[in-house]
């Protein structure tokens, strides 16, 4: 054992099960089962690049469609919760700073900062 690695989280500290070969006939097998997914891999990949030889910059209309409602839902939320309930306040883009809400014991004891500097009085002679 490393040097100050300890047992710590032996949950997902590694890549993955190790394949521990028992035969020459597993090994064959696992090899076989390699070479079909990389097969695989190779036919998803170049279907891949013949859909998209075409069209490198733009994307499919259903996507553009989804992300151009997306947005629009975005500014509808945002309007709602910024605006307050006003009909077309945040159209010329103004922000409404909402009324600070004393959270917990705040709202029924006064609580003073305790790491606020003190006021210092000033005499007349430094002002000027």
């Amino acid at each position: 054992m490393a040097r100050g690695k300890g047992k710590r989280g032996k949950r997902g500290g590694g890549a993955g099960s190790r394949f521990a070969a028992q035969s020459a006939e597993e090994i064959e097998q696992r090899n076989a089962r390699l070479a079909e997914f990389d097969a695989a891999r190779a036919k998803r990949r170049e279907d891949a690049e013949k859909d998209g030889d075409g069209d490198d910059d733009s994307v499919d209309s259903a996507t553009r469609e989804a992300e151009r409602e997306a947005m629009e839902v975005g500014r509808r939320v945002a309007s709602m919760s910024v605006g307050g309930g006003e009909e077309g306040g945040d159209e010329d883009g103004e922000w409404v700073e909402k009324e600070y809400k004393p959270k917990g014991v705040e709202a029924l004891i006064e609580v003073d900062n305790p790491n606020k500097a003190p006021v210092k009085m000033m005499k007349m002679k430094d002002m000027g």
